[in-house]
This record gives C-alpha cells, sequence and structure tokens, in this order.
C-alpha cells in the first residue's frame, strides 16, 4: 500500500511515507497512511482502541488460527447460539491473552510468524488486553459459523479470542474473515480503496486528515508567540504551568510539538515543522 501511493502521488525519495498498523493476510479494512510530518503521529494512533468485524468458523482449529493455515485439530461439536450469546459477557473487560505464534511480536529480533513457519518452537507469554464491547452480528447454525463485532485496545488478537471462545464452548474454531472497521477517528466512511485512487472520481486530498484531528484526544496547551518562538529555539523554560502527562503545544491553532511533563520536568517527544508559522 506505502509503495502504491508513493507511486501514484509522485513523492519524492525524500518525502516520508508509513502505515498505521499491520493487517493479517486475510484481513481487511482499515489502514491509516501517514504522509510527510503525519508519520510522526503513527504512534498515537496505533495506541488508539479498535474495531474489528470477525466470523469464527467452528469445528476445526489451524496452526494459524486463521483460513490461510492448515488444519491441526477438529471436532463434531458446533456450540448453539444461546451458548454463544451467554459467554461472551465472560471475555468483556480486562483480560489475559496469549498472541498467536503466527504473529509480529519480535523474539530475540525475530518475527515470531518467520520462527513458526522456520518449525521452531514460539513461546510468547500472556499479556493483559481489554474488550470493551462483544457483540453477535449474525449466526449460521448450518455453515457452522459466528460472525461478531468487538472494540478492543491495542495488542489484542482476534485470532486469539476467536480461538478462546470457541474452546470455551467446548469447541474449536478458526477466523473465516476479518475486517477492521476502525481506529480512532478513521472509520468505514473514510476508507479509499487501493484501486480507486486510480479512478479520477476521487481525490485523495479529500480523504486526508489533519495532524490537529489525528491527535484531537490529546491535551492541548495554547502558547503565546513568545513561548512558540521560544519552544522552536527548544527552550522550555517558559512552559512552568503547562499540563501534566502528555500534551500538545499549539500556536494558532497548529501543533508545534508533542511534549511531556513529567514530574516538572518537561520534554519533547515529537516536533512537528510546519510551514512558517511564526
Amino acid at each position: 500500500m506505502v509503495a502504491q501511493l508513493k507511486k501514484y502521488l509522485k513523492l519524492p525519495k525524500t518525502h516520508k511515507i508509513g502505515h498505521g498498523g499491520t493487517l493479517d493476510p486475510l484481513a481487511s479494512g482499515v489502514l491509516p497512511i501517514a504522509l510527510g510530518e503525519a508519520t510522526k503521529t503513527v504512534d498515537y494512533v496505533m495506541n488508539s482502541d479498535k474495531v474489528y468485524e470477525f466470523t469464527i468458523a467452528f469445528g476445526s482449529k489451524t496452526d494459524t488460527a486463521d483460513a490461510e493455515g492448515n488444519i491441526v485439530q477438529t471436532t463434531d461439536f458446533t456450540p448453539t447460539e444461546s451458548d454463544l450469546i451467554n459467554i461472551l459477557p465472560k471475555f468483556i473487560g480486562e483480560i489475559s491473552q496469549k498472541p498467536p505464534a503466527y504473529s509480529a511480536i519480535k523474539i530475540n529480533g525475530a518475527r515470531a510468524y518467520a520462527l513458526a513457519r522456520a518449525g521452531e518452537a514460539v513461546e510468547i507469554p500472556s499479556r493483559k488486553i481489554k474488550i470493551y464491547s462483544l457483540e453477535l452480528k449474525n449466526f449460521d447454525s448450518i455453515n457452522k459459523k459466528a460472525t461478531l463485532i468487538a472494540k478492543v485496545s491495542k495488542g489484542t488478537y482476534i485470532r486469539t479470542l476467536a480461538e478462546d471462545i470457541a474452546e470455551n464452548l467446548g469447541s474449536l474454531g478458526h477466523i473465516a474473515y476479518l475486517r477492521r472497521t476502525e481506529i480512532c477517528i478513521h472509520k468505514e466512511k473514510l476508507l479509499l480503496s487501493l484501486n480507486s485512487i486510480y479512478n479520477e472520481e476521487y481525490t485523495v486530498e479529500n480523504y486526508l486528515i489533519s495532524i490537529e484531528d489525528m491527535l484531537k484526544d490529546i491535551l492541548a496547551y495554547s502558547l503565546n508567540l513568545k513561548q512558540a518562538t521560544e519552544v522552536r529555539n527548544g527552550n522550555l523554560s517558559s512552559l512552568l504551568g503547562c499540563p501534566k502527562g502528555i500534551f500538545k503545544s499549539l500556536y494558532q491553532g497548529k501543533i508545534l510539538a508533542l511534549m511531556e511533563n513529567k514530574d516538572g520536568k518537561v520534554s519533547f517527544l515529537r516536533v512537528f515543522n510546519h510551514n512558517q508559522l511564526i
């Protein structure tokens, strides 16, 4: 996606472009693409909650936890719709989850999926994640499938969630369909398909979101001209009254920098190079 957009937009080699979070090969949906100074916001965007729509296929477990993997175990037992509805509350809230072996997590410098594909044993410790909501959208008893919608925290693996739901029901399951529908302010209505950029009907610029909107949930601290000039020069002495924690410093509505006030010590996290603002 990054390579295609860079080519389409005819960006020079020096122009920065990046993406906001890898999707599974099977998955579709929201993939934020950052241009220029917006690449500095990616870490903060990916810390946001996400919404997924996914389908569990009951009756078999695969080595990758999705339909692209090899079946490693099967069962004839399929849960009922009421069984599934009754168990969903068990997964809402803060829960412990063990990421799948086929994931992008690094182990001693190597990606877990690369080790797994090489036949090496992969052991990843469990981690705490949050499931804010988990709803059943459709239950297909004939094809033994259930489609759900989940709002989750950063670091949640939907493939693992699907497996855990199936196992808690006394069955087996894997992901047959997965779509990320939302990251922060990135919703379906803002999506532009890769094929669409070559259609004259669409103008990529109409789908761009400002850095200010991307970071709208971070506390803002407005600067006057004197403070803004000093911040531009790396002088933070005039920010003694700034908020605690992470905040964005603004001048005339534009973000100059992401900053942090930790125990009274103010420091830069990211500095944005807008066209001459001051």
